[in-house]
């Protein structure tokens, strides 16, 4: 996953003052805010998605710092054609014994293919673009319910 969003939450020492205060598990709090922002994105990119499989993860915690992965489950590893697109390409016998697949008629069998490749039709990117805004303010809202309560 190559597109970042980084979210800076201002006046952070304040805020967490006053979330230590009244008892908050910062840690678990930073995952829910983050995993907020993650899915409004998620969600943007899965509407525009070739198909099922997008997903939201946290993939690390850190002091201070939670990160989440958002894009295609390994089953879906392909829609990275979509997102980036592919040059033309030789699909060999030296990189595949044998290529099978569902055709018309049934199932083909090949030795070898051609692939003309593919313009990149993105979906990961725009939705990253296109729903920050929102992303944070979910993040935001999330952390602002922990304020109120």
């Amino acid at each position: 996953m190559g597109d970042l969003l980084g979210v800076k939450i201002e006046g952070t020492e304040e805020l967490l003052r006053k979330l230590e205060a009244l008892g908050v598990d910062l840690r678990e709090l930073l995952v829910q805010a983050t995993e907020a922002g993650g899915e409004v994105i998620g969600d943007g990119a899965a509407d525009a998605a070739p198909g099922e499989g997008i997903t939201v993860e946290v993939l690390s915690k850190k002091a201070g710092s939670v990160e989440v992965g958002i894009g295609p489950d390994k089953e879906h590893w392909y829609y990275r054609f979509s997102e980036y697109g592919a040059q033309p390409h030789e699909i060999s016998p030296e990189t595949a014994k044998v290529l099978a697949f569902e055709g018309s008629g049934g199932t083909v069998f090949a030795g070898g293919v051609s692939h003309p490749g593919m313009a990149a039709r993105p979906f990961l990117r725009p939705a990253i673009q296109d729903k920050a805004e929102e992303a944070s303010a979910a993040l935001g809202a999330v952390l602002e319910k922990a304020l109120e309560k």
